[in-house]
C-alpha cells in the first residue's frame, strides 16, 4: 500500500544534492541511493526521478555509478509504474557514457608518454583531401582515405588521434607517423629488439597540440 505523498520529491532533494557537489559523481550516487531508501513504499513523481537520473548520467564518468543509479531506479519500483521504457534507455546509456569517457580516461592515464603531432598534416599524409569521414557512438572521428582505406582515428574526448590500416592482418595495425607498424625498436649500440605492446601503443598515439 503506497502511503501519502511527500511534500519534497525525491528528485527536487537529489537535484539539492547534486548542485552542492557537483564535482563528485561517487556523492551523487550515494546520496542517490540514501535518498531512494527513505522513500519506499512512497509515492515518487518518476517522471521528475526519470529526467533527474538523464541528467545526472549525463555527467558521470564512471558506469559503475550509472549502473548503480539505473538500479536504484528497478528497486523503487519504478518499472512497475509504467517507466519500463525510460529504465531501459538509462541502462543502453549508462555504458554509452563509460565509452565515452574511456577516450579521456585513457588519455589521462597514459598522454604523458605519447609524442605531440599535428593532426592536420597526418590527415593529408594518410587520408588525403577528401576523406570520407565518420563518427562512432563512441566519440571517435574517423578520417578514412577513400581509395587506400587507411583511417586517421581522432578521440574527441583524449583529444589525441591513431593511424589505422585495417587492410593488415593481425593485431597491430596501428601506424607511426612514418606509416609503419613499429613493431620493432633500435637501441643505442645498434641492436633491434621488438617493442612491448605499451611501448607499442605509445608510439601509435598522438597528442593533439593546443589542447592539453
Amino acid at each position: 500500500m503506497l502511503l501519502p505523498l511527500r511534500a519534497v520529491s525525491l528528485s527536487d532533494l537529489l537535484i539539492k544534492k547534486q548542485s552542492q557537489r557537483r564535482e563528485s559523481p561517487h556523492f551523487i550516487t550515494q546520496n542517490f541511493i540514501s535518498l531512494s531508501c527513505s522513500f519506499r513504499g512512497h509515492v515518487v513523481d518518476d517522471v521528475h526521478v526519470i529526467l533527474t537520473c538523464q541528467t545526472i548520467l549525463n555527467d558521470l564518468t564512471t558506469v559503475g555509478a550509472a549502473i548503480a543509479i539505473t538500479s536504484v531506479m528497478a528497486g523503487l519500483g519504478l518499472s512497475g509504474l509504467g517507466t519500463v521504457s525510460e529504465i531501459s534507455q538509462l541502462e543502453k546509456l549508462a555504458p554509452r557514457q563509460s565509452t565515452l569517457a574511456a577516450g579521456a580516461a585513457r588519455a589521462k592515464k597514459f598522454s604523458g608518454n605519447w609524442p605531440t603531432a599535428d593532426l592536420d598534416e597526418a590527415l593529408k599524409k594518410f587520408a588525403g583531401n577528401h576523406p570520407l569521414v565518420t563518427t562512432t557512438n563512441s566519440g571517435k572521428r574517423i578520417y578514412a582515405h577513400p581509395e587506400t582505406g587507411v583511417q586517421v582515428v581522432e578521440d574527441l574526448n583524449g583529444d589525441y588521434f591513431r593511424i589505422n590500416d585495417p587492410s593488415l592482418s593481425g593485431k597491430r595495425t596501428y601506424l607511426d607517423l612514418d606509416g609503419i607498424v613499429p613493431n620493432n625498436k633500435i637501441l643505442e649500440g645498434g641492436k633491434q629488439i621488438g617493442r612491448t605492446q605499451s611501448e607499442y601503443n605509445e608510439v601509435t598515439h598522438f597528442n593533439i597540440p593546443g589542447r592539453k
